[in-house]
């Protein structure tokens, strides 16, 4: 990783697995990357991209991101989202309550 705008993502003191390398340590490095302070990105597209580029399931990476949320290292809120689901065969758009993170205020 050579571009780090903000710099190497943090640990955390309670949530330490993953978060030092391997897989989900690069997959948080990723995400912490995108992230600023002013914007709220959504969570499960951040958590979609970064398992594509490392190879590991979405829902380790959500796990992850809720951890250092809980840590304080995200602000975290929930805002609704279109998504298109499928249902009984069908794919439609509807809108759906996800999470958002953002880095927390300097």
């Amino acid at each position: 990783m050579t571009n780090m705008p903000n710099g190497v993502a943090p640990t955390g003191t309670r949530y330490k697995i993953g978060a030092k390398g391997g897989k989900v340590g690069q997959a948080w490095q990723l995400i912490w990357d995108r992230l600023d302070h002013e914007r709220y990105q959504d969570a499960t597209e951040l958590a979609n991209d970064a398992a594509e580029v490392t190879g590991i399931k979405q829902v380790s990476i959500m796990s992850h991101l809720h951890r250092m949320a809980a840590e304080g290292l995200l602000d975290s809120t929930v805002q609704y989202a279109d998504v298109m689901v499928t249902k009984n065969g069908k794919t439609y758009s509807a809108t759906r309550k996800r999470s958002h993170v953002k880095l927390p205020a300097e």
